[in-house]
């Protein structure tokens, strides 16, 4: 065969891929440009805003721009602040890393390893998803030790609640040297809809569908990396640089209350979302979102920022047609005629955090510094300007 061509080997069909790369990485192939998301380069100085650090904390060490985590029983990680990173409701992503697997002591597993307890006692979680409704792993990702070298494999829980360990290893460099990783999966995922997939350097390692991995549904609810679980002997350090989410990005967003339909994807305006609230909530940097004629309800809530020269922007459809009402509409509500043509209701009686009355906590601290006279003493706030404003 042509020297020139390579082939590689994904789940159950070839892929024919020339140089310079052997198989290029999918995200390259994303439909609309990839949009890096909650980006962090572990500086000491740099609060991890995107990324909390959990676990045993005391077992992470921030040093030269990267996470130093030192293996134990009591396991240290980050997980992903989705608020923080300003992730969109989406239905794919990829966590992107810069790895660095050469300080670790991974035993050597046997040739031909069982999952219990070869490869759990001998490798580790390095990436972890949780879902819903019992925050159960939806998919994991397990680096071991063979003969040949360093390998990979992926883990879930099946139904019954037990870990599946998939049939299907992949090898990855054992050079000594960091490499960036690109681990692509389904946010959320119904009837075996979506893959997985795993890039080094921007080469293609893994890729397999729902379906072939036995995941027919996906809500991922937590993402976790670091040393997560399981990894009894396993010692020395696991170095992370430059940890990110990657999501698709979205230009336009169509709402149309007549026609459309909040299960839609909004990305067109034969498949329009119903309401400007669903709009807010898959909106992404670079976002437009054009709403047809009408009037539309609801409190809308951001899950991304606007950034300088891609502002999330809302256009109606003529000037004066189409309206965004800030509110809620309070029809579960007992309404009497307090006199005339005013009524009352009493909202006393409303749950709290029902989205009429209820008191929220604050994610983080809020970030203003005080002008002071005297310590302690705030006579005024100054609140940090935000990019673009």
């Amino acid at each position: 065969m042509d020297s020139y061509i390579r082939l590689c080997l994904v789940v159950v069909y070839l892929v024919t891929c020339l140089p310079p790369h052997w198989c290029a990485c999918p995200i390259d192939q994303w439909p609309q440009e990839k949009l890096p998301l909650g980006e962090y380069s572990f500086e000491e100085s740099e609060e991890g805003l995107a990324w909390n650090l959990k676990g045993e904390v005391s077992g992470i060490k921030l040093e030269n721009g990267k996470a130093v985590i030192s293996t134990s029983k009591k396991h240290a990680y980050m997980d992903l602040n989705f608020g923080a990173a300003g992730m969109p409701d989406v239905r794919r992503a990829a966590l992107a890393a810069t790895i660095d697997l050469s300080q670790l002591q991974l035993p050597q597993v046997p040739a031909s390893p069982k999952w219990n307890p070869d490869i759990r006692g001998n490798g580790f979680e390095l990436l972890k998803m949780h879902g819903l409704p019992d925050n159960g792993r939806v998919v994991s990702l397990v680096p071991y030790r063979k003969a040949d070298g360093l390998a990979m494999m992926f883990t879930h829980n099946s139904e019954d609640g037990h870990i599946k360990a998939e049939d299907k290893p992949f090898a990855v460099p054992n050079d000594g040297q960091p490499h960036e990783y690109i681990i692509g999966f389904p946010m959320k995922g119904k009837d075996g809809d979506g893959d997985v997939f795993v890039c080094v350097d921007g080469e293609l390692k893994f890729q397999a569908a729902l379906a072939d991995l036995k995941l027919t549904t996906t809500d991922v609810t937590v993402v976790r990396l670091g040393f997560v679980a399981w990894g009894d002997n396993v010692g020395g350090s696991l170095l992370i640089d430059k940890v990110l989410m990657y999501v698709p990005s979205l230009p336009d967003v169509y709402v149309d209350e007549k026609t459309g339909a909040d299960t839609n994807d909004g990305a067109t305006p034969e498949t329009a979302l119903a309401s400007v609230v669903r709009a807010a909530e898959v909106a992404r940097p670079g976002t437009t979102v054009h709403i047809a004629e009408g009037i539309y309800r609801g409190a809308l809530k951001l899950r991304s920022d606007g950034r300088a020269g891609q502002p999330i922007k809302f256009v109606g459809k003529g000037s004066d047609k189409t309206a965004i009402v800030g509110s809620i509409r309070a029809d579960s509500l007992t309404w009497t005629q307090h006199k005339d043509k005013i009524y009352k209701a009493d909202v006393t009686k409303l749950k709290d955090g029902s989205g009429y009355v209820g008191t929220w906590s604050l994610a983080k601290a809020p970030r203003y510094v005080c002008k002071s006279k005297a310590p302690g003493d705030c006579t005024k706030k100054y609140h940090l300007a935000r990019s673009p404003n």
